[in-house]
């Protein structure tokens, strides 16, 4: 028995040994095969960036590429804050028909593997504004945001070669949305933050989502929603953005934009159609019997809440903030203004829920 118990002894230990040596050998095949994992995703992502590279150096020694050729820096969004009315709307529509075209265009080129090259893709302005049959005067994209969007083409054809998706048509799903998105902006800037922060709120793939964004660039909705140009806006209907918001039987909430005041100063203002004699940070319609409630705010800042009687007749209500609770509006108005007293860079965004009689913020 002394034997067989120093054998199991003997066996046990040497069994033993083996499985710490046996898991060590599975621990370096493990990190082996994560090295392995982690250097074919840097190959792969090489691969791409080398591929952008490439279409870039194609599309600029491209002899039949337009003259003058595209800026190299994109533009800056424009500040100019029109009036949010019929004209806005039609001009938020026409911007997302436009941008749809596009993908359409993109769309067609993927299918047929085409090659995207920032050249390409500002050709596509051209084609997208003739597919729908418009004789606007568009800026084409920038070259550094064509290079982006070139990217995003690639990685969106790879990833959309089993899922047989359209880009235009997965972008009809939310083409209502964004229109208002647009449309609501206080200015471009805001309206090009909506138009963004509404596509990556959707449930599309995060492919057709990059896409969709990099189209929407900078100088054409500039163009769209700039006063000054004049896009061809035959049979848009103006009224298709939603009704007035003095005729609304709901609370409604709203964000403010960053505006250029009268006095000189920026600072931050609540803006929604319908605009009163065409100025964005100010609403018009009668608010008599209305309240307004400041959901989120910069602490130590007040929110003003002003109305006008009359055309040039003006009053400050009184000052709120998350924590005074609403203000009710007590007379008959033509138009509201509800601003930050903050100016410069000290000025801070806010939100406000604004209700009709009645009703309270939920």
């Amino acid at each position: 028995m002394t034997d067989l118990a120093a054998k199991f002894t003997t066996l046990e230990t040497q069994l033993a040994t083996q499985q710490t040596a046996l898991l060590a050998v599975l621990g370096d095949v493990n990190t082996t095969l994560g090295l392995i994992n982690t250097n074919l995703g840097n190959l792969g992502a090489s691969g791409v960036t080398n591929t952008n590279l490439l279409l870039a150096a194609i599309g600029a020694n491209n002899p039949c590429a337009a003259c003058p050729t595209p800026t190299i820096i994109p533009p800056a969004l424009s500040t100019v804050a029109p009036g949010i009315d019929a004209d806005r709307c039609k001009r938020a529509q026409a911007f997302i028909r436009f941008v749809r075209s596009y993908l359409t265009v993109q769309n067609a080129a993927s299918t047929f593997g085409m090659s995207f090259n920032p050249t390409f893709l500002t050709d596509a302005v051209g084609q997208a504004l003739t597919n729908i049959g418009s004789t606007d005067a568009v800026p084409v994209i920038s070259f550094a945001e064509a290079f982006n969007l070139a990217g995003d083409m690639i990685t969106y054809t790879v990833d959309n070669f089993t899922r047989a998706d359209r880009l235009d048509t997965q972008f009809d799903t939310i083409k209502g949305l964004l229109v208002a998105a647009v449309y609501s902006g206080g200015d471009t800037t805001t309206s090009k933050a909506q138009y963004d922060a509404t596509i990556d709120a959707s449930s599309l793939p995060a492919d057709e989502k990059a896409v969709m964004k990099d189209d929407g660039y900078i100088a054409a909705i500039n163009w769209f929603l700039d006063p000054a140009n004049s896009p061809d806006l035959t049979g848009i209907d103006g009224t298709a953005c939603g009704g007035d918001l003095a005729e609304s039987t709901t609370c409604v909430t709203l964000n403010s934009f960053l505006y250029h005041d009268t006095d000189g100063f920026d600072r931050y203002h609540v803006a929604t159609a319908p605009s009163y004699m065409g100025d964005a940070s100010l609403t018009a319609g009668d608010f008599n019997g209305w309240s307004v409630t400041v959901t989120v705010n910069e602490p130590g800042a007040t929110i003003e809440v002003g109305a006008y009687t009359a055309p040039g007749v003006g009053s400050i209500l009184g000052g709120i903030d998350t924590e005074t609770g609403p203000l009710v509006i007590g007379e008959h108005t033509v138009a509201l203004l509800i601003f930050t007293d903050h100016t410069g860079s000290g000025t801070t965004p806010f939100t406000v829920v604004i209700c009709p009689p009645g009703l309270e913020p939920s």
